[in-house]
């Protein structure tokens, strides 16, 4: 068995100046994630000896954020599997000094677009283990109400 790993560095990256790294500038969870996805189909496209059925995501703190908005995000059984630890729900409830750093005076409808539990239902077609602290009730409750099964470790 082998693997290959990728790392991109899309919209929102340093290293590619100002407009470049300040494309997702009061829209996190939008551009950064399209590119990701982008960036995944045409390695893949290029790449032939890649298996596009064992695609496996994993990330942590903001990159577990970006991991979950992509299995919501993909095309149907895109990702065969994602770990997702310790992402921000919605930014409008996270640490307001890195919010508003980012997301400037955005409104809530700029934070929703964002926000990893409006669409909770299709993470149904991947399967994700999510790890987060014992405090966030959100994640949950969103769970329950889109029926996804999942087990609770303590």
């Amino acid at each position: 068995m082998s693997e290959t790993s990728l790392r991109i560095d899309g919209r929102g990256s340093n290293g590619r100046g100002w407009k470049y790294r300040s494309a997702f500038y009061g829209a996190l969870g939008t551009v950064e994630i399209d590119d990701q996805i982008e960036t995944i189909r045409k390695v893949i496209k290029k790449y032939p000896f890649l298996d596009d059925r064992r695609l496996f995501v994993f990330g942590w703190s903001y990159g577990g954020y970006a991991t979950a908005l992509m299995v919501e995000r993909a095309p149907e059984a895109f990702f065969k599997c994602a770990v997702s630890v310790a992402p921000v729900a919605n930014f409008l409830y996270y640490h307001a000094g890195y919010s508003e750093r980012y997301m400037g005076n955005a409104d809530k409808a700029a934070y929703d677009a964002g926000d990893i539990t409006n669409n909770v239902s299709n993470f149904k077609k991947t399967r994700l283990l999510l790890i987060h602290g014992l405090y966030d009730g959100q994640s949950l409750r969103k769970m329950l109400e889109a029926s996804l099964y999942f087990d609770v470790y303590r």
